[in-house]
C-alpha cells in the first residue's frame, strides 16, 4: 500500500521520474493475491497513462477490474479504476484485439462461459441468475462483439485469452 501511495503522489505531483523510480522496485507476485494489488495497479495505470502509454495502463486497470471481480468487490474510492480506464481508452488505449474489454462484467463472465461451451441453464446456476437473464446478456453480447454464434464467440474469447 505504501508503495502505490508513494506513485500515485508522484504522478499526481507531476514527477513521473520519481514514480518510475519507485515502480522499477520489485513486487512479489503475492502482490496481487493481496487487497494491497489492485491498489498497485491502479496507481501504477495512472502512471503509465500520465507518460503516454495508455495501452498498458488500460492492462493495468483491466486486471485491477479482474481482481475485483473475482473477490466480488465493486470499484470504489482509490480503487475506482472506471475514470482512468476511460482516459485511456480516449487517450488511444482501445485495444481492438480485445473485443471482450467492451462487455461489462456481467457480459463478460456468460461470454466466457458460454463459450467454454456451458449451456444456458448452465450457466445460469454458476451465475445464480435466471436463464432469462442469461439470454439477455448473450444478446448484448452476439450484438457488441457481432458474432452471430456460440462457435463465433468461442473464437473471440479465445483470441483474447
Amino acid at each position: 500500500m505504501p508503495l502505490a501511495a508513494a506513485v500515485t503522489a508522484a504522478t499526481a505531483r507531476g514527477r513521473p521520474d520519481e514514480a518510475a523510480r519507485y515502480l522499477a522496485q520489485p513486487v512479489p507476485e503475492a502482490l496481487f493475491t493481496s487487497r494491497a494489488g489492485p491498489h498497485y495497479l491502479v496507481a501504477r495505470g495512472r502512471h503509465l497513462l500520465a507518460t503516454g502509454r495508455p495501452r498498458a495502463a488500460l492492462g493495468d486497470f483491466h486486471a485491477c477490474r479482474d481482481l475485483l471481480d473475482a473477490w466480488g468487490l465493486a470499484p470504489a474510492g482509490g480503487l475506482d479504476w472506471q475514470p482512468w480506464a476511460a482516459a485511456a481508452l480516449r487517450a488511444g488505449g482501445a485495444d481492438d484485439g480485445d473485443p471482450i474489454a467492451r462487455l461489462s462484467t456481467a457480459e463478460r463472465r456468460v461470454a466466457v462461459l458460454a463459450a467454454r461451451g456451458c449451456t444456458n441453464r448452465a450457466i445460469a446456476a454458476r451465475l445464480y441468475v435466471t436463464p432469462s437473464t442469461v439470454e439477455q446478456h448473450l444478446t448484448r453480447v452476439y450484438r457488441k462483439l457481432r458474432v452471430t454464434s456460440r462457435a463465433g464467440l468461442a473464437d473471440l474469447v479465445a483470441a483474447a485469452e
